[in-house]
């Protein structure tokens, strides 16, 4: 589940913070890489999956 405040700022329920610029560049304080992939499918390496819809539903 994740809150978006102007679509900039994604608030993680694990307690990480993702921070976007300009919605493709993926700056992790934990370290993880996140890739998007026509800013609609978000996959981690990490082995977790998150799919975005519209980018406002994280399934």
């Amino acid at each position: 589940m994740d809150l978006w405040i102007g679509g900039f700022v994604d608030w993680w329920i694990c307690g990480l913070v993702d921070w976007w610029i300009c919605g493709f560049v993926d700056l992790w304080i934990g370290g993880f890489v996140d890739w998007w992939i026509c800013g609609f499918v978000d996959w981690w390496i990490g082995g977790f999956v998150d799919l975005w819809i519209g980018g406002l539903v994280d399934c």
